[in-house]
């Protein structure tokens, strides 16, 4: 499902803009026949959105590294909510 939304959500990022562009016009552009205009947005837009998955992959993973560093319990797997929000549930 978190895979799912990454994909959607780097594709919207990449179509969405001040020039809305359809997948169609990104399977031109993939196939170096898309027009100048569209060539162009997605020359921009590309790396943007690139950067910003590869930067929210790396603050994820260092999240990841410091709870398991200071050996927070909230990392552990059997925990799924905060500690007022279990003792209520049971």
């Amino acid at each position: 499902m978190t895979a799912v939304l990454l994909v959607v959500s780097a594709l919207v990022g990449v179509l969405a803009g001040s020039l809305w562009l359809r997948t169609g016009d990104l399977l031109l552009w993939f196939q170096g026949a898309a027009p100048e205009l569209v060539a162009r947005a997605l020359d921009d837009r590309v790396p943007r959105v690139a950067a910003a998955l590869l930067a929210g992959a790396a603050l994820a993973l260092a999240g990841s590294v410091v709870q398991g560093t200071v050996r927070n319990p909230s990392r552990s797997r059997d925990c799924w909510a905060s500690r007022p929000a279990r003792a209520w549930a049971r």
